[in-house]
């Protein structure tokens, strides 16, 4: 008895509820027009005066869409009001969003989109993730939950100054890099008719003529050796366990071979001994003999996807990692 009392008070109060509410509603109401059998509404309201406003359910959206008809003539507004419909309507058949979406959802559907380049071997997987950190810092400097079509082309003008004064020493490449990778992002948004911003404005920043920063990311000879001399007080220090020694050991090669191929660090994990040919000597014009080594960096493995061959005065330490650890 007292279940039913409860459930016949909260029918009541719903239905006085939705009584105020169509009565608050019909009130805030002067005027409507339905249109399109129902589809659309042209409406007048108190604060809009005498001034026509559209209306119509987004479906697929749970939202409804406002917007001024800018006009007092009745013929008028129904006319605009048909041609907006169409357009929202055109915009919903092609599965496209009528309401902004936010800076984390615009990221996360990129990111998505560039996963299937991914899969089909058209990106590799360390770049993708070099793409998701690139794009943390869009999100982190708008904010995850502003809306894109609240954006202008100089919301992140400033880009470069802030990336500077955050982390001191930062690469003006880096900073390039980082302003390239969120354009792409809004590029594709604008090429699938989502976003009306192509691309935001940055200030793009001199960097290094190319042959001098080759020349500076190169180890010369005296540079190679005190590295050399480092690593090897590194994996001859004292006291460590025959496990330890050997992971160091490994480190050590690693980073030699890095600095005398100068492959990336990812092409270098991803090495194979297929790709490795059996070291030889050949002597240079002062009579230097220097054992080198021919390495295949496979496209699957390079962030430019292309096959390149590297040859390097690497072959003794290429054997040296033959006789430290078993390889397949």
């Amino acid at each position: 008895m007292l279940l039913l009392q409860t459930i016949k008070a909260m029918s009541q109060s719903k239905t006085s509820s939705k009584s105020k509410s169509r009565k608050s509603q019909t009130t805030y109401i002067t005027e409507r027009h339905y249109i399109l059998d129902g589809e659309a509404i042209v409406l007048r309201t108190k604060q809009s005066k005498d001034v026509w406003q559209f209306r119509m359910r987004v479906h697929g959206e749970g939202a409804y869409y406002r917007e001024s008809l800018r006009t007092k003539h009745l013929g008028t507004a129904i006319a605009r009001a048909k041609n907006k419909w169409a357009d929202i309507t055109a915009m919903v058949n092609a599965g496209k969003k009528v309401f902004s979406i936010t800076v984390s959802e615009m990221v996360q559907i990129y990111l998505n989109h560039r996963q299937r380049h991914v899969e089909l071997g058209l990106l590799s997987q360390g770049r993708h993730y070099i793409i998701s950190c690139h794009l943390k810092h869009l999100s982190r400097l708008l904010g995850a939950g502003a809306r894109v079509n609240d954006l202008d082309r100089c919301s992140l003008q400033d880009y470069a100054f802030i990336r500077r004064s955050e982390k001191s020493g930062i690469k003006n490449a880096t900073i390039n890099n980082e302003q390239a990778t969120i354009n792409a992002c809004f590029k594709y948004y604008y090429d699938e008719g989502l976003i009306h911003i192509k691309k935001l404005k940055f200030d793009v920043l001199p960097v290094e003529d190319s042959v001098e920063r080759r020349s500076r990311a190169t180890f010369t000879p005296e540079q190679f050796q005190s590295l050399k001399d480092v690593m090897r007080e590194y994996v001859l220090e004292r006291n460590i366990s025959p496990e330890v020694e050997l992971l160091r050991q490994m480190v050590r090669l690693f980073i030699l071979v890095s600095a005398k191929t100068m492959m990336r660090f990812g092409e270098l994990r991803q090495l194979q001994w297929r790709s490795v040919s059996d070291s030889f000597t050949r002597t240079d014009i002062n009579g230097v003999q220097h054992s080198l080594v021919k390495v295949t960096v496979l496209a699957d493995t390079s962030k430019v996807r292309k096959t390149r061959n590297v040859v390097t005065k690497a072959g003794a330490l290429f054997d040296e990692v033959r006789s430290v650890t078993e390889h397949s």
